[in-house]
């Protein structure tokens, strides 16, 4: 399935943050770091990717906090079935955007094939 990253941004940050406020963390920031900073290092696609700043790629999620119950039945992906079905989350994910381009709009995928680019593996790596 195209776009399957907006999918999983579903439950993975919604789930992710959830847990963060339960720890009593302000969640936004292991968040940011741990499903974006970290990732970004890892795969050598930092600073292009995984950052806030001139010159990165602008992929952003923008999440609403408060109280959601996830439905499986509603979910956008073809299984429309998630161990984490009827679980209450702090936060949904509200819009994304991938080169700062409306991808997800709260309902529906707004990005299209061929919208993104191949971004090289640089220098960067979280394990030196």
């Amino acid at each position: 399935m195209p776009y399957d990253h907006l999918i999983r941004l579903e439950t993975l940050l919604p789930a992710f943050f959830t847990g963060a406020v339960a720890q009593g963390l302000d969640a936004a920031a292991p968040c940011a770091a741990q499903l974006s900073e970290r990732p970004a290092k890892f795969f050598g696609l930092w600073p292009q990717k995984g950052a806030i700043q001139v010159g990165a790629d602008a992929d952003l999620a923008v999440l609403t906090p408060g109280v959601f119950r996830w439905d499986s039945a509603q979910a956008h992906d073809a299984l429309n079935w998630s161990p984490y079905d009827g679980r209450q989350f702090s936060a949904r994910v509200r819009r994304t955007y991938l080169g700062g381009q409306l991808a997800w709009d709260g309902a529906d995928i707004q990005a299209h094939a061929g919208q993104g680019r191949y971004v090289r593996r640089g220098t960067s790596a979280w394990f030196r």
